[in-house]
């Protein structure tokens, strides 16, 4: 499972975080608690193989990805991490991760060399490649 991890609502402790992941038993876009805690929420962006070793770009709108999951309309980014693991099925997987940034609703995402983010149309205010 890839896992892109976003939101926490406070910086001095973390509180909740969204997990975007590569999952092959949940259905695009299904929403499901994390198994160890209920301050995390995991979102699934891709299943399966069809784009496995495919550059895969994602845009996301995170606010309303994080109001939907926890409730709070005002929350504060204090950190961004990324992980790649397989403890849950001890399968192996390599993955690469690259070109992220927050941009602002409704503006065009570029990446460096001119190549414009070709991401489903969800309004955005950031994107995972």
């Amino acid at each position: 499972m890839d896992q892109l991890f976003g939101i926490q609502r406070r910086a001095d402790m973390p509180d909740a975080a969204l997990n975007y992941v590569w999952d092959n038993r949940y259905p695009v876009e299904s929403s499901r608690w994390n198994a160890y805690t209920d301050r995390a929420r995991m979102i699934v962006l891709q299943t399966g193989a069809e784009n496995a070793g495919k550059w895969v770009t994602e845009r996301r709108d995170v606010l309303a990805d994080f109001t939907a999951a926890f409730g709070l309309t005002q929350p504060r980014l204090s950190a961004l991490a990324v992980a790649a693991d397989t403890d849950n099925t001890g399968e192996k997987a390599h993955a690469g991760f690259a070109g992220f940034h927050f941009v602002p609703r409704g503006q065009a995402c570029a990446f460096p060399g001119g190549q414009a983010a070709t991401a489903k149309p969800v309004p955005s205010t950031g994107n995972i490649r």
